[in-house]
């Protein structure tokens, strides 16, 4: 290849890197400046009625399938994240849920995080359509926990803690099943997911405290030895003692 041929390529190159950079960046900007034009009005959007409230709704609905769809994970996180509480009487409805339970599917992580923190918002406005997911990535997230391989270990557990917290009328009902499922792993060969299950072991005991202290005697030995390698856990181990 002759050095004139080599350097046509090289400015090819460069010039779609730019290109595919600037867009990049484009779609960024326009995303977070759609969210602060419809977020300046003030502190909450009135429910989906009239004229304007259906162009709210229909560019909230754009801006979902922007964050499912998008091929750069920043800017999906990003118009996830903008969707803040004020939105919550538009994304309760059936359509936009669907598009967020998308999300929760996503490849990486932080924007599978974003996606659950808005549906445990939604969940007291649009029980029928968000519980019965919920219950559904509940069972996937333990199971992947017990069976999967490490990495998926890791991330299950501290997706964990995010529907617990996102879901606490949810899993209520279901902390004695989860405890049980949890606890093996404290003694997990990965110390990150030791550190996960003791932080999630103190959210369990937020919302069903009465359950966890039923299992003090199990708890308490396996926390021990896993406090002994894991500092990071030493606050949850504060909350579960004080319960």
């Amino acid at each position: 290849m002759s050095t004139q041929t080599f350097d046509s390529l090289s400015v090819k190159w460069l010039c779609h890197t730019q290109i595919s950079l600037c867009k990049t960046i484009y779609k960024y900007l326009i995303g977070k400046w759609l969210c602060e034009i419809l977020t300046s009005a003030g502190d909450a959007v009135p429910r989906p009625r009239g004229g304007s409230s259906l162009v709210v709704s229909q560019v909230l609905r754009k801006l979902l399938v922007t964050a499912v769809s998008d091929p750069e994970p920043h800017i999906r996180v990003a118009v996830l994240e903008s969707l803040g509480p004020r939105f919550d009487s538009f994304l309760a409805q059936a359509s936009c849920i669907r598009s967020l339970f998308v999300a929760v599917n996503d490849e990486v992580f932080y924007v599978r995080e974003a996606a659950i923190h808005i549906l445990g918002r939604l969940t007291p406005l649009n029980p029928a359509h968000v519980m019965p997911a919920l219950r559904r990535m509940l069972v996937q997230v333990l199971t992947a926990l017990e069976f999967g391989g490490e990495d998926k270990r890791e991330m299950s557990s501290r997706l964990l803690q995010h529907i617990i917290l996102a879901s606490q009328n949810l899993i209520r009902p279901y902390v004695a099943l989860v405890l049980a499922a949890v606890l093996p792993k404290l003694q997990d060969p990965n110390p990150n997911v030791a550190a996960n299950v003791i932080n999630t072991i103190g959210v369990l005991s937020k919302v069903g405290s009465a359950q966890v202290v039923l299992k003090n005697d199990e708890i308490f030995p396996l926390m021990m030895e896993a406090v002994q390698d894991q500092v990071c856990g030493v606050p949850a181990c504060h909350q579960i003692f004080s319960t």
